[in-house]
């Protein structure tokens, strides 16, 4: 578990800059590469450590290249080195966030880059730092998150975005097709509740209107 003596150097918490017209409600490809890859990199010109972010599982050369324009020069290194490497991306599938505080909430994905662990701090301030100063710990809550947990909220998060999630994205890295995981999603198909369209699964305007009574099945 990582915890505060682990920390060295500066800490960046980087916010992600969004294009013209991110407010709206049907909006899609919001995030500012070019803006985000101008700040990460000068960030890591200014010598910060590390970066906090919204980011992808890993790189590999052909995923950290010029033409995604969210790669440093440093990022380039590290995946042609086989070194893994946060890149920020418009999907926000964390690889591995450390919150710090009262309340703070973190996640570390496992190697498998599935499975992971998530907890969280002691919420009331005078509590957390009572908690920190007896134990040098302040952790109240930590959850195990297995592969079926990790598909549900694959598929949660994922039908919350208006282009849905792609069955093949799901199918590499859980190793079977949405439909196989979830036998139901054909039904709710045939309902006419969500879609499959150019390898996207998708609510319809009528499963939006139900996607809460479709989400629990996936927590």
């Amino acid at each position: 578990m990582i915890t505060a003596k682990d920390l060295r150097g500066v800490l960046a918490i980087m916010p992600t800059p969004a294009k013209e017209g991110a407010d709206r409600l049907d909006a899609t490809n919001t995030v500012d590469l070019d803006e985000t890859a101008r700040l990460a990199e000068s960030l890591v010109h200014d010598g910060a450590t590390g970066i906090m972010a919204l980011g992808k599982k890993s790189t590999t050369d052909e995923q950290c290249s010029d033409k995604l324009h969210v790669c440093t020069p440093e990022g380039r290194d590290a995946a042609s080195s086989g070194r893994t490497l946060a890149v920020v991306s418009t999907v926000g599938w964390v690889v591995g966030a450390l919150g710090i505080g009262a309340g703070a909430h973190s996640y570390r994905s496992k190697p498998d880059g599935i499975t992971g662990q998530r907890w969280s701090n002691e919420n009331n301030p005078a509590k957390y730092m009572a908690q920190v100063n007896e134990t040098s710990q302040s952790i109240v809550d930590h959850e195990e998150i297995d592969r079926e947990k990790a598909a549900g909220e694959f598929m949660f998060l994922g039908l919350r975005m208006i282009e849905g999630i792609s069955t093949e994205d799901f199918r590499q890295r859980f190793g079977k097709s949405p439909m196989d995981f979830y036998p139901k999603i054909e039904s709710w198909i045939e309902g006419e509740l969500l879609e499959e369209k150019a390898g996207s699964l998708r609510f319809t305007p009528k499963g939006l209107m139900l996607a809460n009574s479709i989400f629990v099945h996936f927590m």
